[in-house]
């Protein structure tokens, strides 16, 4: 039986980026940015080609670019090789001749295109120090698993945490999968997992009695929704429901924010006080804007707002950031008797084992009324 491979080509749709089946001409060949969105052709000149095939049960993706003439000769080209691989024959990758440097470029040029600006920052660095690490190696087919173990050793060179060294290794192993260089199983680099970190009441108490009154429904809308910082960022008043108390995280596929994503918190009722105030001297869509009515572009402007008032607090700066907002949420909820597939649903997690990191183990006073009721 013939394996086949075929093309698809990511593009922005009314639901986000989604990989879509290209339209084919008569003469078999693709037609240059025209793809099938939900059962009809649109035209789409964003975006790259996929290349796709199968081996065995695991399916092989590979981005190869805006060419459609391009694209269209790689799958002829990888359909050769796996028929050929089907029947025995031994074939040399077409592609064996990559250079890294056009691999890295071509990779990137897609992620600025489908990631929000600091996702792509982040691809760039891990993988500008991986192409610094390689030494003379010119060629992705020559890059092998010790290449990662190399790579690894390189980091911590560098003094960086095994945190930070743990996501720039899984920014290459990505990279490297959709280049189509697939390496054998291999050490990866161990993270200990660290206890959640939360805001206590004393800090939380002592940062708000600091607050401007625009500071504070900033934050207040951080800890009683747990919603991330690009949520806050582009939530909208028609997110918010101040009869029903409740707060929406829409999709916003313009702005990076997923469709599966998608959640209702209820809000409490001291937030929705605070909302209601600041909604009679909001005028524009947008729930926290910019001076000029726009979103807050700058990626730390928000964190130095949070040190800042922390500071003005006498407090640590370094112990304030946004996330630790939403680890605050979460934990309390789940302290305070929400299930854990409750609060999963709140916090729009895919999987119930991030959310169970906030379960948090009953201490001092707490613990000894949970005792006292167990035994008495």
């Amino acid at each position: 039986m013939n394996k086949r491979a075929h093309v698809t080509k990511r593009v922005r749709t009314a639901r986000g980026w989604r990989h879509c089946e290209v339209v084919l001409a008569a003469n078999g060949r693709i037609k240059p940015d025209w793809v099938i969105v939900a059962g009809t052709p649109e035209h789409h000149p964003e975006g790259s080609y996929y290349l796709e095939w199968r081996e065995g049960k695991k399916r092989r993706r590979v981005v190869m670019g805006k060419d459609a003439q391009d694209a269209h000769g790689q799958r002829l080209r990888k359909e050769a090789e796996l028929n050929a691989a089907n029947v025995g024959v031994t074939v040399v990758p077409s592609d064996r001749s990559t250079r890294i440097d056009d691999a890295v470029t071509l990779y990137l040029r897609d992620k600025r295109v489908t990631r929000r600006s600091g996702t792509h920052g982040a691809y760039r660095l891990a993988l500008e120090n991986f192409t610094s690490s390689l030494g003379v190696k010119r060629c992705m087919q020559e890059i092998t698993a010790a290449d990662l173990v190399a790579f690894q050793a390189y980091l911590r060179d560098q003094g960086l945490s095994a945190d930070t060294i743990a996501s720039r290794y899984a920014a290459v192993i990505t990279f490297l999968r959709a280049s189509g260089i697939a390496l054998n199983k291999h050490d990866r680099p161990r993270v200990t997992k660290k206890l959640v970190e939360v805001y206590s009441e004393e800090q939380l108490e002592q940062f708000f009695a600091e607050c401007e009154d625009s500071e504070r429904v900033l934050f207040e809308f951080f800890l009683m929704t747990g919603f991330r910082k690009s949520e806050v960022v582009y939530c909208e008043w028609s997110d918010v429901d101040l009869k029903r108390r409740t707060v929406a995280a829409r999709s916003k596929p313009e702005h990076g924010l997923k469709d599966y994503e998608e959640r209702t918190v209820p809000a409490a009722a001291r937030l929705i006080e605070s909302l209601t105030r600041w909604r009679k001297q909001s005028t524009g869509t947008l729930v926290f804007p910019n001076k000029n009515g726009k979103p807050q572009k700058h990626r730390t402007h928000l964190l130095e707002v949070c040190k800042r008032i922390a500071t003005r607090a006498g407090l640590d700066p370094d112990d304030f950031w946004l996330h630790k907002f939403r680890s605050t949420f979460a934990t309390e909820c789940l302290r305070r008797g929400a299930d854990l597939v409750t609060v999963q649903r709140w916090l729009g997690h895919s999987d119930i084992e991030t959310t169970a990191r906030y379960l948090v183990h009953a201490e001092g006073e707490q613990a000894r009324r949970i005792i006292d009721g167990v035994f008495n």
